[in-house]
Formats: structure tokens, C-alpha cells, sequence
């Protein structure tokens, strides 16, 4: 596999006029009221990505953002995305169009909205960037159907983290033409994608890689079957996720619009046999909803609620208690997608990415599927995933030879009209088995739970008590 980025001689780089445009949109919105919660972003993965990129002298890009004056600012202070073009929308320009993010989210998920408002907002985004018009425009976790209206020829990419991102696990990402949650490639071609047929040799792939991230989670987790199951022969994961988050509030069953986590629990657990424990685990952004009194309700009202706040201090949480559950629900975590790796069925409520890989999407169909028990029936859907949609960070996405190659390619791809086929195998099979591998975080893993720990967590050699 040759990561190395292209050594081209400045004499050989592009005219400005052939030079790649990129644009990156990073929500502008002060999101969950914290003007700077994207401010990770840049950190963890843009800085780096975005200068990988600079290094490809074949494409040879020009780079921008458009983000909110918080984050500008912050970036500016901190030396990050250097060489990069920041253009920023104020708090008071964005409130002209929508008020608040929670609305402008919901309106442009879901293409909720007028002319004038469309008009609005590409204005100025327009204004904002001046005379720079981009060849692709990669927005994060985000929707901005205003850009692709300003700018219908360029390539639009929706970026979002991939099925895995927390150690054990490597880093992956999507980059998806199609669209975010509802709309990604994943729900869109569910059944191309599950129809996948593996060869003996691929089968044996998707096998290694599965024991090896098997192995990788369980051979130092502190967790046992008896620690999550307690009296329950059947018990379901229930991962919750964040309110007031589109690809939640946005993504769930209409009739729990507008409810927050503790109301989506009370909605499974009302619908779940009491025979069947459902073990609930909370995200860290919510890590307040289970007071003493709602915990109290809870056992109260529905003895097959499980949950341990012990537990909940152990970082990724969800990938501690996978392993020992019989089923997933979920709305749109990537937990439901992890649980292919461990042959569990999923109910996927609502109209997430997740249904795409999901057994079920209803909650009346969780007791045939608890009969049924594990299968390696999305085996095939896991190996197209790996091989086509969920690059690597590291080894891949944030390679600037391999990233220029899939944007180039998609530039192309996008003339020809957006079909099954944007998506080519990321590397030779046998390349990426072994990179899939190797990219996992063991040290990193260790090290996290060490942290757990010293604050609060169980211990890593004794069982809980």
C-alpha cells in the first residue's frame, strides 16, 4: 500500500486557474449554546487533514472554511489550519434567516423550507466567501443544501465519523455525496449494500478482522457477561444519544418529536417485554439525565431497566457492554453499526443511516429476534462498508495522496451523474485486512481505562462488586 504523498516539482504545480478548490463548512450555529463546540473538530481532525491535503502537489488545493467568528478566531489564537482561508458568518446573520440552530438544523435536514429563507442563506454565504467558487465543498455533520444551490456543479460531501472512532477501534470517517443520516448512501442503497456476496477469501477476511476487534475490546475490559446481565436471560443495549441534536430529534419515531433521552427510554421500556432487561447506557453530553429520582422511577416502574453508574464513568461505555447483550436499540448510534461486528440484531427506530444494516425497525419484531439469536447475515454488509465506504483516517482520509485521488475521482463521478458506483474499493482487499488491523488502539485503550478507574470506574482486574 504507497501512502506516501506525490513529490512533484514546483515547476510542475498547477496554474492557480487548475488548482483544486476546497471549501470545508463547519457549522456556524453555536451548537448545544457553546459557541465553540467546534472547535474539537478543527483540533482533532481538520488541522491535520486539511494540511495532508496542501502536501498533495498533484491537485496542488486551495483550501477555505466558512465557519462561525468564534471558531475563526480560535483557530487564529491556537496556529491551527494554517495556510487555510477563513471566511465566518456572525451569530446575527445567521439569526436573520433562522433563530436558532435547533430550527436552522431541523429546516435544512429536512428541506423544510421557502425560497426567500434558501435565498437568505446563500447570500450570505456568498458575500462571505467573495469571489471563491470551489470544485468541492466537504461539510461536517452538517446540512447546507443553501451551498449546494450556491454552488450545484461543485462535488458536495457530507463528512461524519465513521461506524468506528473510539479506541480499541481506529479512526474512520464517510464522506458521502448522498447525504447525512436519512439521506446517506447507506439507507439509500440498504439493499445493494446487504446483498453483498463474499468468496471464501473475502469471508476469511471479514472473519480476521472481526476476531481481531473482538479480541482487542474484550481482552482488557474489566466487564462480564454477569455484570451486565444480571437475572435477565435476554437483555438489549440501549445506547442514548443527544437531545437537541438533529441526528437524534430529527432521526427518531414521529411520536417521540421534540421528547429528549429519558422520554426515548420510557418509550422502549414500554414496549419492550419485562422479560427482556434493557440495559441503558448514557452518552457523555448527558451524563446528568439519571438523577436519583428519575433512577428511582425508573426501577420502580420497569424492573427489566438496567443500569449501573459504576459502569457509566468507563469512557465508550456502549463498547464495554456490546459484547454481553443479545441485541441493539438504537436510533441512529454507531453502536447499531458496531453491533454487526459482534453478529447481533439491530432495531434501528426511526429513519437514521442505521436502518440500512438494521434487522428491524420496530420494537414488535425484537422478540423474533431475540429468538433467532446472533448472525452473520450482515456479514457481507460489514465487508462492503470496511472496503468501500468507511475509510481509515490515519491510513487513508488523512493521507493527502489517497484523499486527493477520491476527490478527484468524485469531481469526475459527479459529472457523470451520483449512482452505487461513486464508491471504489478504498485499497487492494488484502492491503486494507492488514491496515484494518493495524490500526487498531490498544495502548490508547489502556490507557483510557486506566482514567476510568481513578475516577470512579471498576477496577481493571477485579470484578464489580
Amino acid at each position: 500500500m504507497n501512502q506516501t504523498p506525490l513529490h512533484t516539482s514546483d515547476s510542475l504545480r498547477k496554474k492557480a486557474s487548475d488548482r483544486m478548490r476546497i471549501l470545508y463548512y463547519l457549522e456556524p450555529y453555536a451548537e448545544l449554546g457553546k459557541p465553540l463546540f467546534r472547535l474539537a473538530t478543527v483540533r482533532n481532525h481538520l488541522d491535520r487533514e486539511t494540511q495532508r491535503l496542501l502536501e498533495n502537489r498533484a491537485i496542488s488545493p486551495q483550501i477555505a472554511m466558512l465557519c462561525s467568528q468564534h471558531v475563526a478566531s480560535a483557530v487564529r489564537r491556537e496556529g491551527l489550519l494554517a495556510n487555510i482561508q477563513l471566511f465566518t458568518l456572525t451569530q446575527a446573520e445567521l439569526r436573520s434567516v433562522y433563530p436558532t440552530y435547533l430550527e436552522a438544523s431541523s429546516r435544512w435536514y429536512n428541506r423544510d423550507f421557502d425560497a426567500a429563507k434558501l435565498g437568505r442563506m446563500a447570500e450570505l454565504c456568498r458575500k462571505s466567501l467573495g469571489g471563491f467558487e470551489p470544485d468541492v465543498i466537504i461539510c461536517y455533520e452538517s446540512s447546507a443544501p443553501f451551498l449546494e444551490h450556491l454552488f450545484p456543479r461543485a462535488l458536495f460531501l457530507h463528512n461524519t465519523l465513521g461506524m468506528f472512532s473510539r479506541s480499541p477501534y481506529p479512526e474512520t470517517s464517510a464522506l458521502d455525496p448522498f447525504g447525512i443520516g436519512k439521506d446517506a448512501f447507506l439507507r439509500k442503497f440498504a439493499a445493494r449494500i446487504r446483498d453483498t456476496q463474499l468468496d471464501p477469501v473475502e469471508r476469511a477476511r471479514i472473519e480476521r478482522v472481526k476476531r481481531s476487534y473482538q479480541l482487542a475490546q474484550l481482552e482488557h475490559s474489566p466487564l462480564l457477561a454477569t455484570h451486565v446481565r444480571g437475572k435477565f436471560e435476554r437483555v438489549v443495549l440501549l445506547p442514548l444519544q443527544v437531545s437537541q441534536y438533529f441526528m437524534f430529534d430529527e432521526n427518531c419515531p414521529e411520536d417521540l418529536r421534540g421528547g429528549n433521552q429519558l422520554d426515548f427510554v420510557r418509550y422502549v421500556l414500554e414496549r419492550v417485554d419485562p422479560t427482556v432487561g434493557v440495559y441503558v447506557t448514557m452518552h457523555s453530553s448527558e451524563a446528568t439525565l439519571f438523577t436519583e429520582e428519575v433512577l428511582s422511577e425508573l426501577r420502580q416502574r420497569s424492573p427489566n431497566f438496567l443500569f449501573s453508574e459504576q459502569i457509566q464513568r468507563m469512557r465508550w461505555v456502549s463498547q464495554h457492554v456490546l459484547p454481553h447483550v443479545d441485541a441493539v436499540v438504537t436510533v441512529s448510534s454507531s453502536v447499531g453499526l458496531q453491533a454487526m461486528v459482534w453478529d447481533l440484531p439491530v432495531v434501528a427506530l426511526g429513519r437514521s443511516h442505521v436502518t440500512g444494516i438494521a434487522a428491524s425497525e420496530s420494537l414488535s419484531d425484537l422478540p423474533t429476534l431475540l429468538n433467532a439469536g446472533r448472525t452473520t447475515q450482515m456479514d457481507g454488509a460489514l465487508y462492503y462498508l470496511l472496503t468501500n465506504y468507511y475509510p481509515l483516517m490515519d491510513a487513508y482520509h488523512h493521507r493527502g495522496e489517497w484523499f486527493g485521488k477520491f476527490l478527484a475521482r468524485g469531481i469526475e463521478e459527479k459529472k457523470r451523474g451520483l449512482d452505487f458506483d461513486f464508491f471504489a474499493p478504498i485499497d487492494d482487499p488484502g492491503a486494507l485486512t492488514e491496515a484494518l488491523i493495524e490500526g487498531l488502539r490498544p495502548g490508547l485503550y489502556q490507557k483510557e481505562l486506566r482514567s476510568s478507574t481513578r475516577h470512579g470506574g471498576p477496577s481493571l482486574r477485579l470484578p464489580i462488586a
